[in-house]
């Protein structure tokens, strides 16, 4: 008989907030308290301790139509099925549906500044420090 360990309990929104930080992404409070990751056509949000979920609000039955489709083909499980919105569940850890589910919200990841452009910046902030003496 093996004994197993005990889950480590993970925060509210620590799940998301792992998957947000390995993408590139920036979370949000929503209107009712939970932890997003908003996007131009929907946003992701935890399912449960395991699973994330794709909310997409698109503009017609046709984009919701192509999108459940294509998300079917890579794996996501449906879980809300509107006219033209509807929530589709996935593994964090699998890489093709996190990339289809940032891809499908249209969610911007955030840009990495090279060490160029990192020294450009703190030359012009030097220069704007000077001028303001």
């Amino acid at each position: 008989m093996t004994i197993e360990a005990p889950r480590p309990i993970l925060s509210e929104a620590d799940l998301l907030r792992r998957f947000a930080a390995k993408h590139r992404v920036k979370t949000r409070r929503h209107i009712d308290g939970t932890v997003i990751i908003p996007g131009r056509l929907g946003h992701v949000y935890e399912l449960d301790e395991e699973q994330l979920a794709v909310l997409l609000t698109l503009p017609s039955v046709r984009h919701w139509t192509f999108a459940r489709a294509r998300l079917i083909a890579d794996g996501f499980a449906i879980v809300q099925n509107g006219d033209s919105e509807g929530c589709a569940a996935f593994c964090p850890s699998d890489v093709s549906q996190a990339r289809a589910a940032i891809r499908e919200a249209k969610i911007r990841p955030r840009r990495l500044c090279s060490a160029g452009q990192l020294a450009s910046l703190k030359r012009f902030a030097f220069i704007a420090e000077e001028r303001i003496q």
